[in-house]
């Protein structure tokens, strides 16, 4: 790499390091935009910032049958069985709406329609309402609000996260490390509780699962920006194909690699998160085959168990919700960084909550290809992977 292309990557990391060491919002920081013009506004929602002005509420609420909804991040199709209910009756995007009909960022005239039993991606199958959308194609899917209405904000302005109490404080600022190019010097990595770093993500990135899932959406939740409000770090590493990736630790001992490129200029996540405590050998994990339980992955490398994790205890998922993922390309998987290679092992659901392998795939040359065809390069320089 050219010493003038270094220069400027290193300018862009640097840039965005000092946003986020600017940020007055330790809060939840999900990346979910409507448009891209959302993703330059520096702006504090209810749960998210979305980029709404900050003297209007900060998200997408609609008040109807005597309840609060709240949209989530996914635009989808009307099924056959959607049944209109009613339409929207009042946009009034300066409060919390609590009038039959009434709702924020909304359209006035858009139908309503209703699903008694709907199942959407990372949300539990249950009651639904989907809204028109009369100036883009599809519709709005929304779901029963389930805290307090009344502890919601009129306006943007900063809160406090409920997470900063337990993190120690100087984990929400950024190391003073320079970014690294290339293997040589090493990087202040910030610490984090576990469940928070690797659980309470809000969705800017999961175990298991591959960025590719968010490409051709309307969601930026793997947004570089999002990922370093909400985690701040400067231990990040240039390789010299000009690839990078960026590190974090949990207190418990693991490190956490997120990787970028520049095909998205460096602007959100690629390929799978990568989760490393111990560095085993592929030969360890010979005695593995199609149809064994995840446990037995687990008893090798205990990384299974927190990808578990996130598919029994995050996402929840059922039955009907893995294989909907894995119709899609995106199959339960753990990742599995060796000192060899990369494993991949994916994983089917027959019973809730029960996984076991379907597929084995070993990469010696730490690359992977996600499921839109994209070579992904994993390999981390020597100098980043925890001592041995």
């Amino acid at each position: 790499m050219k010493k003038s292309q270094i220069c400027f990557l290193l300018g862009i990391i640097v840039c965005i390091v000092f946003l986020a060491a600017c940020a007055t919002d330790n809060i939840d920081t999900q990346e979910i935009a409507p448009s891209e013009n959302d993703l330059e506004t520096e702006t504090t929602a209810a749960k998210t910032p979305t980029g709404y002005p900050k003297d209007e509420v900060g998200w997408v609420y609609l008040y109807f049958r005597g309840q609060l909804w709240e949209k989530v991040p996914t635009v989808v199709g009307l099924p056959s069985d959607a049944e209109e209910v009613g339409t929207v009756k009042k946009i009034d995007n300066k409060q919390i709406p609590a009038e039959e009909g009434a709702a924020t960022h909304l359209e006035a005239g858009a139908r309503i329609y209703y699903m008694r039993e709907m199942y959407l991606y990372d949300y539990p199958t249950g009651e639904k309402l989907l809204v028109e959308r009369l100036t883009a194609s599809g519709y709005d899917a929304f779901v029963p609000f389930t805290e307090d209405p009344a502890k919601l904000p009129v306006t943007q302005s900063p809160t406090e996260d409920p997470q900063k109490d337990t993190i120690p404080d100087e984990t929400f600022a950024p190391a003073e490390t320079e970014p690294g190019v290339g293997g040589e010097e090493f990087l202040d990595i910030p610490v984090y509780l576990e469940d928070y770093l690797l659980f309470d993500t809000n969705g800017t990135f999961y175990l298991g699962r591959d960025a590719a899932y968010y490409f051709g959406t309307n969601m930026r939740q793997n947004a570089t920006k999002g990922i370093q409000k909400r985690f701040p770090t400067s231990a990040i590493r240039i390789k010299n194909n000009g690839s990078m990736y960026s590190i974090h630790e949990t207190d418990s001992g693991y490190r956490l690699y997120l990787f970028y490129d520049q095909s998205l200029d460096y602007e959100a996540t690629i390929g799978f998160p990568v989760v490393l405590k111990e560095l085993l050998q592929y030969s360890d994990f010979a005695g593995l085959k199609t149809g064994d339980g995840i446990e037995a992955v687990e008893a090798i490398d205990p990384v299974a168990g927190l990808h578990n994790k996130v598919v029994t205890n995050v996402w929840k998922l059922n039955v009907k919700g893995a294989q909907g993922h894995a119709n899609r390309g995106y199959p339960c998987t753990s990742i599995h960084y060796l000192s060899d290679g990369l494993l991949k092992i994916e994983y089917d659901m027959p019973e809730d909550g029960i996984l076991v392998i379907s597929k084995i795939e070993f990469a010696p040359d730490y690359i992977l290809t996600d499921p839109l065809g994209k070579k992904v390069d994993y390999r981390i320089e020597e100098v980043d992977l925890p001592e041995r």
